[in-house]
Formats: C-alpha cells, sequence, structure tokens
C-alpha cells in the first residue's frame, strides 16, 4: 500500500467495521514529539490509547500519555530524522504513514482472543531515530498503561 507492506487476511480486508477502518484525523509528529500522532491514532481505539516507550523512564505528557525510552540502536547519521505528516484516513492509513519512508520502522496487530475489537487487540508500532540510536515503541494500552489485554483479564 504506497510503499508500505501490509500483510491481512482476506476476510480482514472486506470487514468494513474494522478497528483498522476507524476515522484518524490529521497530524504532524516528529521523533521528539509524537503526542499529536498518539492522541490521533487512539481516536477511533478509545476508551484504549496509544502510549510511547522512551528509555525506561516514565513520563507524563499534556496529553495524559505516559512515555518510556528503551536502550539506544547503533547510530545511522546517514538517515533522515524521523517524522510525519499525515492529512487524515483511516486507522490503517495512518499507521502506513507513520512507517512509510523510514526503513526502520513498522508496525504489528495481533489479537489475543476472540472477538477480533479493539478490546482483543494488541498493536504496536516501532520507531528507530537512527540519527542518533534512539528508539520508540507505541504500544496500544488501557488506562493503566497495560498493553495486551489478554494479560489484564487474567
Amino acid at each position: 500500500m504506497d510503499g508500505v507492506v501490509v500483510m491481512r487476511p482476506r476476510t480482514a480486508w472486506a470487514q468494513s467495521r474494522h478497528l483498522l477502518g476507524g476515522p484518524v484525523g490529521p497530524f504532524r509528529a516528529t521523533f521528539a514529539d509524537l503526542a499529536p500522532a498518539l492522541r490521533e491514532l487512539s481516536q477511533p481505539l478509545l476508551p484504549r490509547r496509544f502510549r510511547s516507550s522512551i528509555d525506561n523512564a516514565s513520563l507524563a505528557t499534556p496529553a495524559g500519555l505516559r512515555t518510556n525510552v528503551f536502550p539506544p540502536s547503533t547510530p545511522r547519521p546517514e538517515l533522515a530524522p524521523y517524522a510525519v505528516a499525515f492529512g487524515g484516513g483511516t486507522l490503517l492509513d495512518a499507521l502506513n504513514a507513520m512507517v512509510r519512508g523510514h526503513d526502520t520502522t513498522g508496525w504489528l496487530l495481533r489479537y489475543c482472543g476472540a472477538p477480533a475489537t479493539a478490546a482483543s487487540a494488541t498493536l504496536g508500532v516501532g520507531i528507530h531515530e537512527d540519527t542518533l540510536g534512539r528508539g520508540r515503541l507505541i504500544a496500544l494500552a488501557d488506562a493503566n498503561g497495560h498493553a495486551d489485554p489478554c494479560l489484564d483479564a487474567r
């Protein structure tokens, strides 16, 4: 899809109410400021929200989203800094915009139970700021910050 490889079951493409078809508003985001993207990506999935991890430290952002940083990877200064501009569309379009144009970024949607809905979804986007070797994982989480709804149910 416009330069992004997307693999889905054939039946998922035909589901008009699939969570990836939910509306997402326009946003601009950089590695340093993912809050606009997190807010918009979360809209079709509320009450669950996307949260960002940065260096194992947890911070509160103005939108009430927590962030943490994970260990640095090898810096690749030849690559452009991470930035995304999305003009609005579906959640699928927005996730693809998050990964398009940056060869170290990807997203993964899985379901930990039936039915396959936002309530049973684990959805993450891995972003690497290769110019400095930093990385973030954006994950769909509940109000307590838990990303796996099936673990939460146990």
